[in-house]
């Protein structure tokens, strides 16, 4: 059997405690490959928040593992903290500050600051969804709203998309396969789901020519009506991971099965 070391960096998605290991989107398609197409796969994951750390964090664990693949998810959250006008954080004495995020006049506290409340470091199997006040609702989209007007969203996309052009040279040198998964929706509110809208588009179509393989896993029901999140809209369900590992799965059998062949191929003597 074949064996290749896959590396995945992402976010909760990749790690989600409320589902069985063995149904997490990155099993399923472990157990694919194996028994498909003879092929072990030793999965490393790496969890990121902030983009500015993502780049260092990804070529720490590359001089490592020396990983043959690499799936990146493109994530929402770092989009929607640094995309609001009004932001609230600790600082590094616990105090509570407020300010406003300007990224046009290089004003970013959210990747120099965690946010107060962050439900990205709440385990997935202890999040609670309560019903949301109407006022708060609406606060937080204008707060979304507000920033897209001042700028925040577009130099944030463009933040991404520098990222993503560092890591596929990266990869380009290290001779590592890329894979780019894309943002899930957010049908918990309407501007968070935008966002993630943006986020796909923006790189569904430059990366379109490129050698880098895109997966696109917007949606929130399948085909025949099945609900792809869990209640509350924030969580990915068991059938949205059977979903994007079959997505992720059908692009491998282009990209990743010929790679891991023409690696294994007996070099001439």
């Amino acid at each position: 059997m074949k064996k290749i070391k896959v590396l995945i960096v992402g976010g909760c998605f990749t790690q989600q405690s409320d589902i069985v290991w063995s149904n997490l989107y990155h099993q399923i398609i472990k157990q694919k490959l194996a028994k498909e197409n003879n092929i072990d796969v030793e999965i490393i994951i790496v969890r990121y928040e902030r983009l500015s750390k993502c780049f260092e964090k990804i070529t720490t664990v590359c001089q490592q593992h020396e990983p043959d693949y690499f799936l990146f998810h493109l994530r929402a959250e770092p989009i929607l903290r640094v995309s609001k006008l009004y932001y609230k954080y600790r600082d590094s004495n616990g105090r509570m500050n407020r300010s406003l995020n300007l990224l046009p006049l290089n004003i970013n506290k959210p990747e120099s600051h965690r946010h107060f409340i962050n439900r990205d470091t709440i385990s997935s199997n202890v999040l609670i969804l309560k019903k949301e006040n109407v006022t708060h609702y609406i606060l937080r989209e204008a707060n979304y709203i507000l920033g897209l007007l001042v700028g925040n969203l577009s130099n944030a996309l463009n933040s991404y998309m520098g990222l993503i052009k560092e890591i596929n040279e990266f990869c380009i040198n290290k001779g590592i396969k890329l894979m780019i998964i894309g943002p899930v929706s957010r049908p918990h509110t309407l501007m968070e789901d935008f966002i993630s809208i943006k986020l796909n588009n923006r790189f569904e179509s430059c990366l379109q020519f490129s050698n880098v393989s895109f997966v696109k896993c917007l949606g929130v029901y399948t085909d025949d009506s099945q609900k792809l999140f869990s209640e509350g809209g924030i969580l990915v369900n068991e059938t949205g991971h059977k979903r994007i590992a079959d997505l992720i799965y059908t692009e491998m059998k282009n990209s990743f099965i010929p790679f891991v062949r023409n690696k294994f191929l007996p070099t001439a003597q």
